[in-house]
């Protein structure tokens, strides 16, 4: 009796075994498989990214135009489908192509000329200083400017009444800007290089173009 419990142990203890070293060989393929993907995925964006980089060099007004449609059609889905709940089957696709429209006609053009003009047209012998005055620049020139135009051009395309939309829309989108995007744009202005400044304003502006979807379609 006593060696036929031992024999019985032991072979519990091999099959406890045997399913421990399973478990730890599927834990282990499991991290490759991940490790692997992942480093495809890096290998991915790094030449996206290089690829951008180079469109970004060779046809800057193109690439910027093209990056900001897709962006602005990304911040009306975002709006549509998460915010409104539309649904798939109910989503409005001519109102995306209006955001793409925009987003890709008007301001990736309008933008890049304009963080031009900033950057050559407004420099002082204080850093901070320059800075500062792009920032201020940016939001009582463009910042205004573009919500007009934007609501404007939304209500035209819509075929309602621009007037309408500006009284109802325009002071509440604009308080809602300088609540967001003057430290955007000190952050951007400093740090990052004029040829990225309107692509880091569409990454943020994913977020801000979803908001403005949903503000237009209710104004």
């Amino acid at each position: 009796m006593a060696s036929r419990s031992q024999a019985a142990r032991a072979k519990k203890r091999r099959n406890c075994v045997h399913v421990f070293n399973d478990c730890i060989l599927d834990v282990t393929v499991d991290i490759l498989v991940f490790f692997i993907f992942l480093i495809a995925c890096l290998e991915l964006i790094y030449k996206m990214l290089r690829w951008y980089q180079a469109r970004l060099k060779s046809r800057p007004l193109l690439t910027q135009s093209i990056t900001t449609a897709v962006l602005f059609a990304t911040g009306d889905v975002l709006a549509q489908q998460f915010v409104e709940n539309v649904g798939s089957d109910k989503h409005n696709i001519a109102r995306t192509g209006r955001m793409a429209l925009y987003g890709g006609a008007v301001f990736g053009p309008a933008a890049t000329m304009w963080y031009k003009v900033l950057q050559s047209r407004i420099n002082f012998q204080s850093k901070t200083g320059t800075i500062i005055a792009r920032v201020l620049a940016d939001q009582t020139i463009f910042a205004s400017t573009n919500l007009f135009v934007f609501l404007s051009t939304m209500a035209v395309l819509e075929g309602s009444d621009p007037r309408a939309k500006l009284k109802s829309t325009y002071a509440e989108a604009l308080k809602k800007n300088w609540m967001v995007w003057p430290g955007v744009q000190f952050v951007n202005f400093r740090y990052v290089p004029l040829e990225h400044r309107v692509m880091v304003v569409n990454v943020v502006s994913i977020g801000w173009n979803c908001y403005l979807s949903y503000l237009n379609s209710k104004g």
